[in-house]
């Protein structure tokens, strides 16, 4: 293991500058003789060079020797200790030492040479820094923590024994991917109640960013003399290809409509190419590729699935070749398909809806006629007063005139019967929306009996400025930002005014002088709203910049027909108890995945259709939901990994600082082959001794050679002439 060289009282090694006295000495009181030229004396000049050099070299290693010997005394008054790298120091003080073990998913990645998982690395490197106990200050101790929250960790003991056999134990860490916030807040709440003086938490990671994105100072706030040392287990550039996203829509209305997914690869440190392939209980539903990747970058790529059968349905969506990691190489999706919604437009006549331009602008952007009808996402209807009926409503009837409409659009001049009116109130209390629209004339219109629920007084016509209308903050329908510059260009010529409005009334848009735009009241589980003026390019300009209106429009429908009863996502480790309206209401259901996802099915209490437990979302994959009357699943969600997982960039020491709120930190630098294993046997031996007793052996041995060499220097012979 490698080593590092301290010193209990470094400010005494100044003394080691003493090792250059002798060399001074001997520069200062040498001899200068004369030169004289004396002739009798020229054939002794050989005798003497010869002399000169033995004598020279005799006198080098005394200087030496002296040099060293006072450089050793410096050293041995400084007090020098040898200690493994990553470990605590060798000094007078018991420390209480945590070790943290990052077992999270993105320590499953594999190196190329070896193709062992890092947390193999970080198993051994653990292993070890425990093999050190032996050499610390009496009273030390050694504790462990592991990342995963559910794995039992061990407080600070004088038995690290217990600790080795821990790591040992643990072979393959279980799928999860809980950051290092969990393992530090257990670390600091051993350390709290250790007896040592000196404290380190020593932490084997990947040392990814995302490993760290849930620490935070407080974790270790109140902690004194607590030193962090981060040793990462990781190539210097980690490469990858994952499979970071995978979307598709909650619901597919048409059974015959394609199934847009759309993919997001991620590469890391190097150009990768791949194939997406889309399965379906084990049937290949649509291979994709070659698809070239950059390195460094996100690609998206949308596939679209042949149609399905209505039902709940999960798609995986997996990249070929698989690369380092198993957990990133494949993703799931959960989508319901079914019949169309059904939406009408009511008019005051038949004759009036063929003629009316509002109508026609309305039906061609909610159905748009260059799209054929496999194609359109919902079934519409221009209806009349009397199509309200107070018949039989069944909203999954195949004739869209028979199922409850989820958006009914209400141009003025609609007269409504008292039993259509409370037909179509029923509609709303249930969950429609209905929408008020001014239709193309340029008087205003009105709609007495839906009116008045909004605003007391009829409303009037105001065209005598062009204004533009925007959302109000928290409306939820603000566009995206692809929209939201043609959203507000869309001027607006003549609109409503309606005042003053009643109690439970919300705008929901405003104008630029701020007279209410869109006003909405909740009526039951609907809703009815007001939009104020109407697509007619002789009103606004939404039937011309018809993008935001369209959007709008379909979120309205998309409220109104509700959230998927028979699939859903999840993340891994969320815990919800969300509501699947295909299920019953109460009894028992069974949760079932595949036997690697899950090895045995769990059964789970319904009351009032809510799961009296959180639905089982520890790993990743697809779950079906079946009644025990039923073997067929009658609801099918998806749970995935976080994305943050596959995120390969580095945290570097100042990251590390600014999330632990602690400046003592050190970093060990991360090599494609482990430190310790490529020591030096001197690095071993020292770090197995104290170096106190080998440098005083040493200035012993020093001492006594300068004794020898001087007295040799002595008694040597002096040369005589030929």
């Amino acid at each position: 293991m490698p080593t590092g060289l301290t010193f209990s009282n470094p400010a005494l090694l100044a003394g080691a500058a003493a090792a250059a006295l002798p060399v001074l000495i001997h520069l200062v009181l040498r001899p200068r003789p004369r030169r004289l030229r004396f002739p009798a004396l020229a054939l002794m000049k050989p005798a003497l060079l010869s002399g000169r050099r033995a004598s020279r070299l005799r006198n080098l290693w005394l200087l030496v020797v002296r040099a060293l010997l006072l450089a050793v005394a410096a050293a041995l008054l400084a007090g020098p200790t040898c200690a493994p790298s990553g470990g605590a120091t060798l000094g007078d003080d018991p420390i209480a030492c945590i070790l943290v073990v990052d077992d999270s998913l993105s320590m499953s990645y594999r190196r190329a040479q070896t193709d062992t998982p890092l947390f193999d690395d970080a198993r051994d490197r653990a292993l070890e820094l425990l093999d050190t106990f032996a050499r610390q200050p009496a009273g030390s101790g050694f504790g462990l923590v592991w990342a995963d929250s559910g794995e039992a960790s061990l407080p600070v003991s004088s038995e690290p024994q217990h600790v080795a056999a821990r790591l040992r134990r643990r072979r393959a860490a279980d799928p999860h991917a809980t950051p290092l916030g969990h393992a530090l807040r257990r670390a600091a709440e051993h350390l709290r109640s250790a007896q040592q003086s000196s404290r380190q938490i020593v932490v084997f990671t990947d040392n990814a960013e995302h490993a760290w994105r849930d620490v935070s100072p407080a974790i270790l706030a109140g902690l004194e003399d607590t030193f962090v040392r981060v040793v990462p287990v990781r190539p210097p550039r980690p490469t990858n290809l994952a499979l970071t996203a995978a979307i598709g829509p909650t619901r597919v209305h048409s059974e015959t409509a394609l199934i847009p997914i759309r993919v997001t690869i991620r590469s890391s440190a190097f150009d990768g190419r791949c194939r997406l392939v889309a399965e379906r209980d084990g049937a290949v539903l649509q291979r994709l590729g070659p698809i070239g990747v950059a390195s460094d970058t996100d690609v998206d790529v949308t596939m679209l699935l042949p149609p399905l059968a209505a039902g709940g349905h999960a798609v995986t969506v997996r990249l070929e070749p698989a690369d380092r990691m198993d957990f990133d190489q494949q993703r799931s999706v959960a989508f319901e398909t079914g019949d169309r919604p059904a939406v009408w437009i009511l008019t005051r006549s038949a004759a009036a809806a063929e003629s009316d331009l509002t109508t026609l602008i309305l039906r061609n952007l909610i159905t748009p006629e260059a799209l054929e009808p496999a194609r359109q996402v919902v079934d519409l209807r221009v209806a009349t007063a009397a199509d309200v009926t107070s018949g039989p409503e069944n909203p999954n009837a195949s004739d869209s005139t028979a199922r409850i409409p989820v958006l009914v659009l209400v141009l003025p001049g609609v007269e409504l019967a008292m039993d259509q009116k409370r037909t179509l109130m029923r509609w709303i209390e249930n969950g429609a929306t209905a929408l008020l629209v001014p239709d193309s004339q340029p008087q205003a219109g009105d709609w007495p009996e839906l009116r008045m629920l909004l605003c007391g007084a009829p409303p009037t016509v105001r065209s005598d400025e062009v204004t533009t209308l925007a959302w109000e903050p928290g409306s939820g329908y603000e566009p995206p930002d692809d929209l939201r510059g043609e959203f507000s260009r869309c001027a607006v010529r003549r609109r409503l005014v309606l005042d003053p409005l009643v109690d439970g009334c919300a705008i929901l848009a405003r104008y630029a002088d701020h007279l209410p735009a869109v006003i909405s009241r909740s009526i039951g589980k609907g809703r009815l709203v007001l939009l104020t003026t109407s697509p007619d390019p002789a009103w606004s300009e939404l039937g011309i910049r018809a993008a935001p209106l369209i959007t709008w429009l379909h979120q309205l429908i998309a409220e109104a027909t509700g959230t998927p009863g028979r699939s859903g996502e999840l993340m891994a480790g969320q815990r919800s108890t969300r509501v699947f309206t295909a299920l019953p209401k109460r009894g028992l259901v069974r949760v079932s995945a595949d036997s690697t996802v899950m090895p045995d099915a769990k059964w789970i209490r319904l009351r009032a259709g809510v799961p009296r437990e959180p639905w089982p979302s520890d790993r990743a994959g697809v779950y079906t939901i079946s009644t025990a009357a039923e073997s067929s699943p009658s609801a099918t969600y998806a749970v995935n990994w976080p994305a943050e997982e596959s995120d390969l960039r580095t945290a570097d020491l100042d990251l590390l600082k600014s999330r632990l709120g602690v400046e003592r930190v050190t970093l060990e630098a991360p090599g494609e082959d482990r430190e310790y294993e490529s020591s030096g046997m001197l690095a071993r031996w020292l770090a197995e001794r104290s170096l106190r007793p080998l440098l005083a052996g040493l200035l012993v041995a020093l001492f006594l050679g300068e004794l020898l060499l001087a007295n040799r220097t002595q008694r040597a012979p002096t040369g005589h002439a030929a």
